[in-house]
């Protein structure tokens, strides 16, 4: 499969931009229901055979992860105009980005030995900029941890292992480095996203091991992790 950019273009001012004509007697245009025009672009590969785009910032940047030519998997940067630009891994052979900011500033994981089958396994969350390349981010004690998302003041998220075989959610912010967010009352936590205001959301697993329960948190700075509540189950 392909990474495919899908740009929707909808008229404005003076009314909805027109489909295409249709030649067929059976259109299935409706009258007065706003009708949209789209561009697909291909947006390729590393030379290998398949890519997957995972993130999008406000400026038209695209990160994902694609094929390369010696069947690795590396973490890749698009512009237009530029294409696709392959980030590199810590030290294996795959890596894969998961989010960017309007700055352009990736984060992602990346394997940080060359055989991750070996045990202990080993990948790092990383951040890529431009013109220094990737930055490993560290762990939590464990040898796991994982970026999910970067805000416009290049907070870092995610999760990691921890030195006791747990899972946690962290913060990471240069000049602090990586910051625990915990958990609430199980051992598993994972951040997936964060705003300029640096409120972190995601989830943690609640209850005694082999029955935990999947909770959706909110952490803000001075009052920590909290759970958000279900609907109507546990």
């Amino acid at each position: 499969t392909l990474v495919l950019l899908l740009s929707i273009l909808a008229g404005c001012g003076g009314g909805p931009a027109q489909p295409p004509h249709d030649p067929s007697p059976e259109s299935t245009a409706k009258p007065g229901v706003p009708q949209f025009r789209y561009n697909v672009t291909d947006l390729g590969t590393l030379g290998g055979k398949s890519s997957s785009a995972t993130a999008i910032n406000n400026k038209g940047q695209v990160v994902g992860d694609a094929d390369t030519t010696t069947n690795e998997t590396h973490a890749f940067l698009w512009e237009a105009g530029k294409g696709m630009q392959d980030l590199g891994t810590l030290g294996g052979k795959a890596s894969k980005a998961r989010g960017i900011n309007d700055a352009g500033q990736v984060v992602g994981r990346s394997d940080t030995v060359a055989n991750p089958s070996t045990w202990p396994r080993s990948h790092h969350a990383f951040l890529w900029e431009a013109g220094s390349g990737l930055r490993r981010l560290g762990a939590l004690g464990g040898h796991v941890s994982i970026a999910t998302a970067i805000n416009n003041k290049g907070q870092v998220v995610g999760y990691a292992d921890t030195g006791s075989g747990e899972q946690h959610a962290f913060l990471w912010q240069a000049g602090s480095g990586m910051k625990d967010l915990g958990t609430v009352h199980g051992r598993f936590s994972e951040a997936t996203a964060i705003n300029d205001h640096a409120q972190v959301v995601g989830y943690v697993y609640d209850g005694p091991r082999g029955s935990e329960v999947r909770h959706a948190f909110l952490w803000e700075a001075g009052s920590g992790l909290r759970r958000l509540g279900a609907l109507g189950g546990h």
